[in-house]
């Protein structure tokens, strides 16, 4: 859809006014699900074949024209299903698949389905205006047929009820339109943003930078130190933008929930009192349901069923009369608890009115969850400033979104949930024939191309069999379901990018389809927008990156922080070999290095480890041969919460905390900044050597071995580090000695990717050479804080 307020004109297919509603789904069963994508299509193909239709029936008829409601003029475009002369007069049928077992009351579809009745009501009205001479009005049939069992069911709804229908979708599309009108001439009214009150040095005109930067070029790459303050530099750009008029709306993603809470506080903050533009920070439907279980499907939830009746545009209108402009979670829920409406519905409903979309990669990156943003009513890339914060994860997430895993023991229990839900015998045996192939495949580091084709084979005929004969997904246990989703995602035509992956069977059975390369798909996701901006700290090196994300021609912005530099007293320990395979070897060294930085320079002292199994030895040995020094590992599995409380609780109580290098503790978590006096880092932490690793490294040695392995290991590795490290200082003032505890550190391939306030000439390679070290950087902290 395409609107502009000052010529009070909007332009929209016919489909799109039908289904325009603020009010959302209500969760109906099939409104979601990869097995609906291909109904349509098949029944109206079967219904072009000689004889299905009457004779002299025409299809797909274009049409076009305006309709004028309340100041506003509509441009439609459509195609009409069929189209034929019956006794001299017109008739326009629309053909719609339904899961509904048929036949039912008439008044109960079209009470199901008034999206409908808008569509034929449509087609009607600038059928009968384009045709003036027509003696008699065209009629209007819609026709229903049941995709379980090709039951047919004809409705001819009289001309009120269609008009009744069109007029209410005009009513609703016409008031989002004044209301996003007023939204943009509100934006236009705004005073400049300003992120900080004053600025740091360093941060003197990068605000500018980017705004020009996003003036003149599609893709930015901004780069800057953590503790800089990217995020309200590139909002205030970004901000600036919108009230410029330069795009009308802007979407912020971040790879972690505790990115996101960041931003929505600066967001705030931004906004001001009273806030002069919307935002809204999109959770997940977990998050917003007010159930005990969360299963969600009208049949089991009162807060979906029958939410077509109580979750009208009046209820909208009166929940966002109650709420604040920018409210909670909290007050979203509270809403649903006092609507008896499902609060994930009235946050989607909210969606086309905000002037910022603040969620995870998600939500546009994983095919079965784009269409929260892209779905969204009035919502038009081609108009939105994209904005992608800790982007050297994007890569990874998005090769993590396109991968499929198979658990032979679950797909077994879904076989018998779905026989206890009397799922029909057909769709039983695609199951079945699914899990006996699983079954022949033992362990592999490479599935053979023949296997694989046979399971996408196996799960494309599941995806036709469901077609036909769609299980009762509220029947079955909410694992199940997502079974279900994993299965239809390996069917060929499913609608998933093509992407090289690679297919391996772990030491439990489970089936993986990894995704090696995304870079064609998140080029394919980007390119509608009308201008990304993709920023990190650890970006570099940017052509690598560029390449990793399918970018074209890309314009960068590095900024520095100048009182990071001097910051950090670093030292290269050479006495070290932490390699997988010397790893316990070089166990008791690294925890008697841990224990002399808390001994001479003060605690906490944090080690940063890369893998959870690694930290533990460290801790066993401590605990046994350093019992003076308290030393704690990072809980797993802990909420945002849990992991705060854990850092706050263990900077008062611990002398040593360990942590594991690409982790939320080590990436998301900002309370070290400041409160460390050193950090030890064991390792590189390049990627474990396994099946995709070695899959990727095949991958890329066209580039040659070197290049391939460097992209390969070094570089994801040293981002890991970098990314860890550089939030032990985030604002003036701060220090905190660093041991980069590995010989490898000392290579230079390795030494080059450290980030450039890291570097140092250093070294250890014994132990009098690191008591020097250690001896000079206690004085120099001691001096400075005296």
């Amino acid at each position: 859809m395409e609107f502009f307020p000052e010529q009070a004109r909007a332009r929209l297919s016919i489909g799109e006014l039908a289904s325009f509603s603020l009010t959302g789904t209500g969760g109906r069963p099939g409104t979601a699900g990869l097995w609906r994508t291909r109904l349509g299509q098949q029944w109206h193909e079967a219904l072009r074949e000689p004889g299905a239709a009457p004779a002299g029936t025409r299809f797909e008829v274009a049409v076009e024209g305006s309709l004028h409601w309340k100041d506003w003029q509509i441009d439609l475009q459509g195609r009409i299903d069929q189209l034929r002369d019956e006794e001299g007069r017109t008739c326009i049928r629309e053909v719609k698949t339904t899961l509904d077992a048929l036949p039912v009351p008439d008044e109960d579809l079209m009470a199901a389905h008034p999206g409908y009745l808008a569509q034929l009501g449509a087609y009607l009205r600038l059928w009968r205006n384009a045709h003036p001479e027509s003696a008699a009005p065209p009629a209007g049939e819609l026709h229903f047929i049941d995709a379980s069992s090709g039951i047919s069911q004809i409705l001819r709804p009289d001309p009120e009820t269609t008009a009744a229908a069109l007029d209410a979708r005009l009513d609703e599309l016409v008031a989002f339109l004044d209301a996003r009108g007023a939204a943009l001439a509100r934006l236009r009214e705004l005073p400049p943003p300003a992120a900080f009150p004053s600025l740091r040095p360093g941060q003197q005109g990068v605000a500018d930078r980017l705004l020009a930067a996003i003036e003149s070029h599609r893709t930015v790459l901004f780069q800057a130190p953590t503790g800089f303050g990217k995020t309200g530099l590139v909002l205030e750009a970004a901000l600036e933008s919108l009230r410029r008029g330069l795009f009308r709306r802007i979407v912020y993603l971040t790879g972690k929930s505790t990115g996101q809470l960041e931003v929505a506080r600066q967001l705030a903050a931004l906004a001001g009192d009273p806030p002069g533009f919307r935002f809204r920070q999109i959770r997940n439907k977990g998050e917003h349901c007010i159930n005990h279980e969360f299963h969600c499907f009208p049949e089991v939830c009162r807060f979906l069923d029958g939410i077509e009746q109580r979750w009208t545009p009046a209820a909208f209108r009166s929940v966002l009369n109650q709420v604040s402009f920018n409210p909670s979670l909290e007050e979203v829920r509270e809403a649903g608890r006092r609507e008896t409406v499902c609060p994930y519905e009235i946050t989607r409903s909210s969606l086309p009115f905000q002037d910022l979309l603040l969620g995870d990669y998600n939500y546009l990156f994983a095919p079965g969850s784009r269409g929260v943003i892209l779905d969204t009513p009035g919502f038009d890339p081609g108009e939105t400033l994209l904005l992608i914060d800790e982007a050297h994860n994007l890569p990874g997430r998005a090769a993590e979104a396109l991968s499929c895993a198979l658990d032979p023991r679950r797909l077994n229990a879904t076989y018998h949930d779905l026989a206890a839900s009397s799922a029909h015998p057909r769709l039983l045996h695609a199951w079945e024939q699914l899990l006996r192939l699983i079954d022949t495949l033992g362990p592999t580091e490479s599935l053979a191309a023949a296997a694989e084709d046979d399971l996408a084979d196996l799960a494309a005929e599941f995806a036709r069999t469901a077609e036909n004969h769609p299980p009762e997904r509220h029947r079955l246990r909410p694992p199940a379901a997502d079974d279900l989703q994993e299965v239809l995602r390996l069917a060929k035509d499913a609608g998933v990018p093509s992407f090289p992956r690679h297919g391996w069977v772990d030491t439990n059975g489970v089936v993986r389809l990894t995704c090696l390369d995304a870079a064609d798909w998140i080029r394919e996701v980007l390119q509608p927008f009308a201008a990304t901006v993709l920023l990190s700290a650890t970006l570099g090196p940017t052509e690598r990156f560029a390449r990793a994300c399918g970018l074209g021609e890309t314009t960068s912005i590095d900024a520095s922080a100048p009182w990071k530099f001097g910051a950090y007293r670093t030292i290269i320990d050479t006495r070290a070999d932490t390699r997988y395979e010397r790893r316990r070897a070089a166990v008791p060294l690294t925890a008697a290095t841990l224990a002399r930085l808390a001994e001479s320079l003060g605690p906490p002292v944090v080690g940063f480890f890369p893998s959870y199994a690694y930290a533990g030895l460290v801790l066993e040995q401590l605990s046994s041969h350093h019992p003076l020094h308290r030393a704690v590992l990072q809980p797993r599995g802990a909420d945002l919460a849990g992991q705060a409380a854990f850092i706050e609780e263990s900077l008062v109580l611990a002398d040593i905390l360990l942590l594991v290098l690409g982790s939320s503790f080590s990436e998301a978590v900002d309370g070290l900044g400041g409160r460390v006096r050193a950090a030890l880092v064991a390792g590189p932490s390049y990627p474990e050597v396994n099946a995709i690793q070695r899959a990727r490294l095949e991958l890329r040695r066209g580039a040659g071995r070197e290049t391939a392995f460097h992209e390969t290991y070094r570089i994801p590795g040293l981002i890991k580090v970098n990314q860890a490290l550089g939030r032990m200082v985030r604002a003036p003032g701060q220090e905190v000695a660093i041991v980069l505890h590995c010989r490898r550190f000392a290579e230079e391939a390795c030494r080059s990717l450290l980030a450039p306030d890291l570097a140092t000439d250093a070294i250890a390679v014994d132990d009098a050479g690191f008591e020097a070290w250690l001896a000079a950087t206690a004085s120099a902290q001691s001096s400075i804080t005296q």
